[in-house]
């Protein structure tokens, strides 16, 4: 996803666009946009966050999450919203196969390569 919204009755409190990952030093090192409404027009801020990766109900979301900028900030209050914007999410159709299923067990960072275990299961395609 390229942008995700915090809405109150239809009005934009809080807009995630443009983000980027990487990483580094065994920690995500995400960096996007956020913008706020404001009387004078909206005022947009460039984050810079790292964070853990865990599972969650068998999907890769973000945890521990630390803003670069404002280190005071207790990033994960936010945290379902920025996993609005989660890299991790990803179709399984495999090889024209739409019955691919992935469960993922556990994920971790080790020497900056991200590593999961799980199960993927294909079932054989007897239309070829």
């Amino acid at each position: 996803m390229s942008s995700a919204h915090l809405s109150l009755g239809g009005l934009t409190l809080l807009k995630f666009s443009e983000p980027t990952l990487e990483i580094i030093n065994n920690r995500l090192l995400m960096q996007l946009k956020a913008t706020v409404p404001t009387f004078s027009g909206s005022k947009t801020h460039d984050f810079r966050m790292n964070a853990g990766i865990k599972v969650e109900n068998e999907k890769i979301v973000f945890s521990d999450i630390k803003v670069a900028s404002l280190p005071n900030l207790n990033a994960n209050t936010i945290l379902p919203l920025i996993n609005m914007l989660n890299p991790f999410v990803f179709e399984t159709k495999i090889d024209d196969n739409n019955t691919a299923l992935i469960k993922i067990k556990d994920v971790k960072i080790e020497n900056n390569t991200i590593a999961a275990k799980g199960l993927v299961i294909l079932e054989q395609n007897v239309n070829r």
